[in-house]
This record gives structure tokens, C-alpha cells and sequence, in this order.
């Protein structure tokens, strides 16, 4: 069997914060969702929420 690894992109914001997701095959990044940055907690949980629906064993944080 072979193991898929899931890799949720983060583009964090003052304002908001995109997330995306790749594809199984880990060449491409599809967008999932865009969290409104009031509250770091929030955001927190949300991404945490996100990771465990699409099985992410990765999260990568882009820097501007």
C-alpha cells in the first residue's frame, strides 16, 4: 500500500489567512479555505480542524 502525504499550505495575514491543500500525489495545491484573522486561537483551531478533515501529516507556514 502506498502512503499518501497531505500537505496543507498556509498563507498567513493580517487580515485573513488561505489555506490550501495538495493533491495526493503532492505535486499541486488546490485552495481550501480563507480564515478572518481576529483571533489567534480561532485561526489555530480552525487550521487544527482542517488538518484532521483532509488527514494533513504537514503543515507548511509561507513567509511573506
Amino acid at each position: 500500500m502506498v502512503r499518501v502525504n497531505i500537505c496543507l499550505g498556509v498563507d498567513w495575514g493580517r487580515r485573513r489567512v488561505g489555506v490550501a491543500v495538495s493533491d495526493e500525489l503532492g505535486l499541486l495545491a488546490h485552495p481550501l479555505a480563507t480564515i478572518e484573522a481576529r483571533c489567534l486561537g480561532d485561526v489555530v483551531t480552525r487550521l487544527t480542524d482542517l488538518a484532521r478533515e483532509r488527514g494533513a501529516d504537514t503543515v507548511v507556514l509561507g513567509i511573506p
